[in-house]
Parts: C-alpha cells; sequence; structure tokens
C-alpha cells in the first residue's frame, strides 16, 4: 500500500519563488563580477591618463613669495642660474652670433604656473610652485648643490 503524500500548494509556490530567486543572485553575482573588471579598468586607466597629463609638470620648493607674486619669473631665474640651464635660454648662440640671444620663449614654454594651496598668514615658509611645461623634455636638472627642491608631480 502506497501513501500518497500531497504537498501544500504554498510550499511548491514557495519553491518555485526560491528558485528563481536564487537564479536572479547569481545572474546579479555574475553582472557584478563584470562591473567590478570594467571598474579596475576604468581605474588604471584614469590613472595612466592622469600621469601622462602630469608628465610635463615640476614643483619647485624654496621659492620666496612676494606681492605681487611673479611665479613664473621666479622660476625661469631658478632655471637660469641656480640650476645651470642657460641652454635653454640661449641654444647654439656663440658669444659672437648675430642670433637673437633671447631665444627662452622657443624652447622654455609654460602652459601653466602657479602657487599651491592657498595663502596663509602664520606660515613662514613658501608655497611651492607647480609649472606644466609646454615641452615634455624642456628641464633636465644639473645636479648642482642649491637650496632649492624641484620634484616631478606623481600620483
Amino acid at each position: 500500500m502506497m501513501i500518497q503524500v500531497t504537498r501544500p500548494a504554498k510550499c511548491t509556490k514557495l519553491e518555485a519563488t526560491t528558485f528563481t530567486q536564487s537564479q536572479d543572485i547569481d545572474s546579479l553575482k555574475l553582472q557584478n563580477c563584470k562591473l567590478a573588471t570594467k571598474l579596475e579598468q576604468f581605474t588604471e586607466k584614469t590613472i595612466y591618463l592622469e600621469s601622462q597629463s602630469r608628465r610635463s609638470n615640476l614643483i619647485f620648493y624654496g621659492l620666496s613669495e612676494s606681492t605681487p607674486d611673479d611665479c613664473e619669473h621666479k622660476v625661469r631665474h631658478l632655471i637660469k642660474v641656480h640650476l645651470g640651464l642657460k641652454e635653454l635660454f640661449y641654444p647654439n648662440a656663440d658669444e659672437g652670433s648675430s642670433e637673437p640671444r633671447d631665444r627662452l620663449t622657443n624652447l622654455l614654454r609654460f602652459e601653466r604656473c602657479h602657487r599651491l594651496g592657498q595663502k596663509r598668514k602664520d606660515d613662514t615658509e613658501p608655497r611651492p610652485i607647480i609649472v606644466k611645461f609646454t615641452y615634455f623634455k624642456t628641464v633636465r636638472p644639473s645636479g648642482k648643490n642649491v637650496n632649492y627642491f624641484v620634484r616631478k608631480v606623481s600620483r
């Protein structure tokens, strides 16, 4: 004799709902993994693009502040006099040459040159100056011993 057990319709409906929800969760997990991968790719791409846009930037520390502050003039003076990079100003110009002595605007162009941060009344140290050079390979410090610090901008 076989006993037939019938399940209530409510149980069958709950099992079907659970099965459907389980499939939905699996689908969402897969979608979440794909989105996480895309996010990681976009993050890497953003870091790369930021580093490429910053590669022609240098930060100059130790240049005094004045009012009004002419950052561009101070940086040009530092590069010419203290870092000994006069060739950026007078490339291929012999002393007896009739070539114009001021070739600065051709080789040493700045896209931007400004102080970093807000000026504070109580701060005795001058704010650093960030410079974005038009040409990536313009400045190569000579390694001379100076009281200024220059560094590449990185992330």
